[in-house]
């Protein structure tokens, strides 16, 4: 066993070795492609980034139909208007030679478009989370902010970024600035909001924080061939790869991590109903049936020989099966743990107490995140030692205690037989004295729930039962 445990952690280390390695080595291979050829090493880092774009823009697309939400639908949209800019960028970048009249404004004015569309896309996005938009209406609005902003720089109105022989301008800089910040504000809400797997979160916030160094280099060069330019875009090599690991590996590889997000919480909630199910019919083919047979019998007796204890047995009988069908009301009406709301055990509690006809002692109060399931279990316990193991005094304690709360239920009645002790919370039948079909039916419904039961005591006259439930937050209690 733990042969393969370092086996398989020696794989990984291996695995994660090799892929640090080559990152290194691209990524120093790049720094001396640019002290040899700048143009060339920026045309190599920008085309791809705007390849990965593309990639990342056609798995979203693809992809959009199992998406829970919008999130990586709008921000491959948002890439492909970034990579128009990007594209324009390269081509008008100093040295290039293809489009005249401008000097190395025009593209550094182009970047700072292409760096504000990224950055406000991923603060955008949150607004949208759990929204369904018309993607018309995205693709209109990107074309219109573009397009406009782009003719804004080619005609010059768009806010100096570059003056030749000086450097940046004050407005690029702070700009960069303004989009660094943006870039941490989404590393905190995709922490915040929780929307991927904890694997692509932390892919996704290593892109942001590489893109905010790259924009913190930005800020610093006098020449558009400087060395802070080089490792802005190296910064920017590595965060557009972080990206891509997500919308490719994650995306195409290990799907049920990403695109059937939706479709394996959907699995989930069907195997609860399944289970929800297998209760219900537990509790219809035994407890319920056995009691209406059981009333059935004692009003036949009754009807025979005018006896009148065998009509208060077969009235007690009926009362439990009204219980039993109240049980599965409330199963039916809550859907047990997708319905759950905050519970006053205490006060809930005093309303069944008045059902019983021997004296029970409540002490202490917790606020539960449960339903009245939890109140239907205490019912079926205290009835349990009532009318099984004959009990005349009931004490209900209900403990506070970190994030659960605690309800102990003990009688005065006669001890569980140890046989039955030992299968007490497994589905099978004992006649002629309690049932452990009961109290497995119980157990599951708490379970449910997020608790469990415990016999926490057998002895005669002292027979105690604990449940355990989450607590309510923030209860004081």
């Amino acid at each position: 066993m733990l042969q393969s445990i370092l086996n398989l952690y020696k794989k990984d280390y291996v695995k994660y070795l090799l892929i640090f390695t080559a990152s290194v080595s691209v990524i120093t291979g790049l720094f001396f492609l640019s002290n040899f050829n700048f143009l060339l090493f920026h045309i190599f880092v920008e085309i791809s980034i705007i390849i990965s774009i593309i990639f990342i823009s056609i798995i979203s697309w693809y992809g959009r139909k199992f998406l829970s939400t919008d999130f990586l639908l709008i921000l491959g949209i948002s890439k492909i208007f970034v990579a128009l800019v990007e594209f324009l960028h390269v081509v008008s970048y100093k040295g290039m030679n293809i489009i005249y009249g401008y000097d190395a404004n025009l593209p550094t004015s182009l970047w700072i478009l292409a760096r504000y569309l990224d950055a406000l896309t991923f603060v955008m996005i949150f607004a949208f989370t759990k929204k369904k938009i018309k993607l018309l209406h995205i693709m209109i609005g990107y074309s219109i902010v573009t397009g406009t902003m782009i003719f804004l720089i080619f005609a010059r109105i768009f806010p100096t970024c570059y003056i030749e022989g000086e450097g940046l301008t004050l407005f690029k800089i702070i700009s960069e600035y303004i989009i660094s910040f943006l870039f941490i504000v989404t590393c905190f809400l995709i922490y915040k909001f929780r929307l991927f797997t904890p694997k692509i979160r932390r892919l996704i916030i290593f892109s942001l924080i590489f893109n905010t160094i790259g924009e913190i280099f930005f800020t610093f060069y006098v020449s558009v061939y400087g060395i802070s330019n080089v490792f802005g875009h190296l910064s920017l090599f590595v965060s557009m790869g972080f990206l891509f690991v997500v919308f490719v590996k994650e995306g195409i590889q290990n799907p049920y991590n990403l695109i059937f997000k939706e479709l394996i919480e959907k699995n989930e909630k069907i195997k609860l109903m399944n289970r929800t199910h297998k209760i219900i019919y537990s509790l219809i083919k035994h407890d319920l049936r056995n009691r209406l047979s059981a009333a059935i019998g004692f009003f036949e007796i009754y009807n025979e020989e005018k006896i009148d204890p065998y009509f208060q047995k077969g009235m007690e009988n009926l009362e439990l099966a009204l219980v039993e069908m109240e049980n599965i009301s409330s199963i039916l009406t809550e859907e047990l743990t997708d319905i759950v709301y905050v519970l006053d055990i205490g006060k809930e509690l005093d309303d069944i107490i008045k059902k019983f006809n021997v004296k029970i002692v409540k002490e202490g109060d917790c606020k539960a995140r449960a339903n009245k399931t939890l109140i239907s279990v205490i019912y079926n316990i205290i009835l349990n030692g009532v009318t099984h193991g004959s009990a005349t005094l009931v004490r209900l304690k209900i403990l506070s205690r970190n994030k659960t709360c605690i309800i102990r239920i003990s009688n005065n009645g006669l001890k569980i037989k140890e046989e039955i002790v030992n299968s007490l919370f497994v589905e099978t039948i004992q006649k002629g004295d309690r049932t452990s079909m009961g109290l497995f039916i119980s157990n599951k419904l708490i379970s449910l729930l997020g608790g469990k039961i415990t016999l926490v005591s057998n002895e005669e006259g002292n027979v105690t039962f604990e449940i355990e439930v989450p607590k309510c937050p923030n209860n004081k209690k």
